[in-house]
């Protein structure tokens, strides 16, 4: 491995380029790890959420799509002059995470112009794509179209809104040959998604394997490689199953698996020749994978994450500030920037006091940004037609994105930290001993009614699954538990690839923590920490070396400890749980502040009063089941004998709070109990108000502080 300080590019040169977006935070110089490049290479992108911009506050991450687009054909013009091959991959979840999607009308009116500057050889949706009918018909008559046999959807399917037919969304799969003759064949799946709209079909994936089609194509196939793309954790069940199914027919064809929705850097070896990437998530990380001797069982596989800033890109494309920019990348960046100003991005809400955190600080504390939701943003939200009522209200972790910076808090900001759509609901009138064991079984602290839950959904296309309630981050720690053990061939591979600082594999984010417990592994350098020496891979000690790391990604995979290519100090993170809520008391009489409103731990003296659970929209299915789960165990509770099926006899082992005197017949919850709590709001306007409402004093330097949205 080839450590550089790559100090030829300055900050201040990089500053001068005409690269990156105006105001973006100049990259730093730092310690590099070079690229090893082998005859068939690889770029990789997944999980963008519509970051074409990049990130505009952080170094380690200020490139923008058209710096992506220049960097990827300057390596493309190297490789080819040397005889070798590169093909550009993206793994979904392109939509949802960013204003420069989200704030349009309709949404991704310029995105879609912008992604599609960027040649790409394969490409799948992911889950965000399908969530609505709309997103799912664009990526169907915008991108498909676009791209072609290139994008692949082997086990997606959707109605054609012209047609009304239900079909492919795209090609099952691709077979063709590289410029330097390397014959690939290539599938792109999804994982196995249920909560995708009406007008699509998401196939099991185990189902998929099966189908006739799959098994022609991998049987007869005259092959090199198999290529993979999926919008799939790395360590899922799914790609197994595809291993499996691929390894039955052909089992010494190398196997190359790209993932994503994890958010997350990471690599796994299914089989010494089976290898798979994961490359982070927002635009932050942009991944790179080799593969040399392909054709010989002396195969070798490289990979990189490389920080998606100027100094990185240039560095690893050997050129300076006056060669780097290419005519696509910087009509591209151009093209970003007329899009943020025509969305008006920059419009400035409030300035936030201090940032607040999702996992860098432990929940519940005064920089942790679930606290800042739980004790002030809940307590201000109330429909002034149900001022007299008490209320509950619930969210789940996942339905915050980002981190909230100190400073200007603008509209582009709204949709990065909330950029789901969905309205609060409620269901008015829950009798409090029901609503308060909601958030212990949505956390997981009651094994024996979440089974109960999980029979319940057995037939529904929707299935209980608590794992996709926390942010994708968190989802990948908790997957740790379950995570598959290491097959007698990637023991094999270890032994042959020896790697004396490796830890343990998949330890970065994959090990899941209680909330107190900390983490000093890969997430984001938003601010200074303590500055900290890596613990591995230390450059030899040139004088430029001396500088302290900043903080970032230090991830530890299958592979080593050293496939991230900037050298970081790591950051400490935090698990959080998959839900939090707030007890809020009505107040005496109509309120003249938010300080009317008082924060209630319980109401143990008055357990029979009724609430008004109050939830995000994402929660509908799960809150609706769990108060049905819970009266089929109250009313199951007072006659032994009707205990006819199994989630009545799982249920009915809880304790009960109280006397079913005291509660009458139990009121079965259906959609029609569920309302709209803040009609023309949604989380994301109620958000911005706050802020509005509560932080505009702060900017006593901006002049620009409306609450249009």
């Amino acid at each position: 491995m080839k450590l550089t300080v790559a100090a030829a590019v300055t900050t201040t040169c990089i500053a001068l380029s005409q690269a990156i977006q105006p105001g973006a935070a100049p990259a730093e110089p730092a310690t590099l790890r070079d690229l090893e490049l082998g005859d068939l290479n690889f770029l990789h992108t997944t999980d963008t959420h519509g970051w074409h911009a990049g990130h505009l506050l952080e170094p380690s991450f200020s490139a923008d799509w058209g710096d992506y687009i220049s960097f990827s054909e300057h390596l493309r013009e190297k490789l080819e002059a040397a005889g070798k091959d590169l093909l550009v991959i993206d793994t979904g979840d392109r939509i949802e995470g960013n204003g420069l999607y989200d704030a349009s009308d309709p949404r991704g009116k310029y995105t879609f112009g912008i992604f599609t500057q960027q040649h790409i050889d394969i490409l799948c949706s992911g889950n965000h794509e399908l969530y609505k009918n709309s997103s799912a018909e664009d990526d169907y008559t915008k991108l498909v179209p676009t791209y072609k046999d290139n994008y692949l959807a082997s086990n997606l399917e959707i109605i054609d809104p012209k047609t009304g037919e239900l079909e492919p969304l795209a090609p099952r799969y691709r077979t063709f040959t590289t410029r330097n003759g390397v014959k690939i064949m290539a599938f792109g799946f999804i994982f196995d998604f249920t909560r995708n709209g009406k007008n699509t079909v998401v196939i099991p994936v185990e189902q998929a394997v099966k189908f006739p089609w799959f098994q022609t194509a991998v049987t007869t196939a005259d092959i090199d490689l198999f290529v993979v793309v999926g919008h799939v954790a790395l360590r899922s069940q799914e790609f197994e199953v595809i291993h499996r199914a691929i390894r039955a027919i052909k089992p010494d064809t190398p196997i190359q698996f790209f993932g994503g929705h994890y958010h997350i850097r990471d690599y796994r070896i299914f089989d010494d020749k089976a290898h798979a990437l994961a490359s982070g998530r927002f635009m932050e990380t942009i991944g790179f994978q080799s593969i040399s001797n392909l054709k010989s069982d002396d195969i070798t596989f490289h990979r990189r994450y490389i920080d998606n800033n100027l100094y990185s890109l240039m560095h690893h494309s050997n050129t300076t500030p006056s060669t780097f920019p290419t005519p696509r990348g910087l009509n591209t960046s151009a093209m970003i920037t007329q899009s943020r100003t025509a969305l008006n991005l920059d419009q400035t809400f409030g300035c936030t006091p201090q940032p607040y955190w999702m996992s860098r600080t432990p929940f519940p504390s005064n920089d942790s940004i679930f606290s800042l939701l739980t004790n002030h943003i809940f307590p201000s939200i109330v429909n002034p037609n149900r001022l007299n009522k008490t209320r509950l209200m619930i969210t789940n972790t996942g339905a915050i994105r980002f981190d909230i910076f100190a400073g200007p808090f603008t509209r582009d900001s709204t949709y990065i930290v909330s950029p789901f759509t969905s309205n609060l609901s409620y269901i008015p009138d829950v009798p409090y001993y029901l609503a308060k064991q909601i958030l212990p079984i949505l956390n997981g602290q009651d094994p024996q009614t979440t089974d109960a839950l999980a029979l319940a959904t057995l037939k529904q296309r929707w299935k209980f699954h608590l794992t996709d309630l926390a942010p994708p981050e968190q989802q990948a720690r908790n997957a740790a538990r379950s995570s598959i053990a290491s097959s007698p061939a990637e023991q094999r591979y270890r032994k042959a690839h020896p790697d004396p600082s490796t830890n343990p594999p998949h330890q970065n984010v994959l090990e899941a923590r209680p909330s107190s417990d900390s983490d000093s592994v890969s997430l984001l350098p938003l601010h200074k920490l303590e500055q900290q020496h890596h613990p591995h891979d230390q450059p030899p000690s040139p004088p430029s070396a001396h500088r302290p790391l900043t903080p970032g990604y230090t991830t530890h995979d299958d592979l080593s400890n050293h496939g991230d290519d900037t050298l970081h100090a790591p950051i400490q993170f935090y698990g959080v749980p998959n839900c939090v809520q707030t007890l809020i008391s009505s107040p005496k009489s109509i309120p003249t502040s938010r300080s009317t409103f008082s924060i209630l731990t319980s109401l143990n003296d008055t357990d029979n009063e009724n609430v008004d659970l109050v939830f995000n929209h994402f929660l509908a299915p799960y809150i609706l089941t769990i108060l049905n789960t819970l009266n089929t165990h109250n009313s199951s509770s007072a006659s032994p004998s009707s205990h006819g099926n199994d989630v009545e006899n799982l249920a009915c082992k809880r304790d009960r709070p109280l006397a079913l005197e005291a509660r009458g017949k139990a009121k079965r919850y259906t959609e029609d109990d569920v309302s709209n709590y803040m009609p023309g709001e949604t989380f994301t306007s109620l958000l911005a108000r706050w802020v509005g409402e509560n932080w505009a004093e702060n900017c006593k330097d901006e002049k620009d502080t409306k609450l249009e949205l």
